[in-house]
């Protein structure tokens, strides 16, 4: 059984109306709940975890930096993006699937590797994520 101890995350910014936007932090942690609490408390805006997925770290620090150079054009300050979170949570998965899943797999073999390892605030994410899979785009 693979350790799953690590947490790829994405951090959203809160608008007025409690609706998610950019600036994004995608970060890795093995406690979302300490680190999301202490960013949370140090950070000028109100901010919510919108994306988490546990992996073992090794993946994590190795999709963690595929997900910020890919963005690096969005990059606002050091882990922060302005993109929209449901952009980033994208990458996440879209890194993690093409990076670190065989390419003859299919899209349920990929889906079963989210499962119970996926969170998502976005309660569309995991459909839309899964058309995008069935979309044939990762080939």
């Amino acid at each position: 059984m693979v350790d799953l101890d690590t947490c790829l995350y994405v951090l959203a910014t809160l608008k007025g109306d409690g609706e998610h936007c950019a600036p994004v932090k995608v970060g890795i942690t093995s406690n979302p709940k300490s680190r999301i609490h202490s960013i949370a408390t140090s950070c000028p805006f109100p901010v919510q975890l919108y994306f988490g997925l546990r992996v073992p770290r090794d993946v994590a620090r190795m999709v963690e930096g595929s997900v910020h150079k890919t963005m690096a054009k969005h990059q606002t300050h050091r882990e922060w993006f302005g993109v929209h979170p449901w952009f980033a949570s994208g990458m996440i998965c879209s890194a993690v699937a093409n990076g670190f899943v065989k390419i003859d797999y299919t899209t349920e073999d990929i889906m079963d590797i989210f499962d119970g390892t996926l969170w998502c605030i976005d309660k569309d994410f995991e459909p839309n994520f899964r058309e995008f899979l069935d979309s044939g785009l990762l080939s």
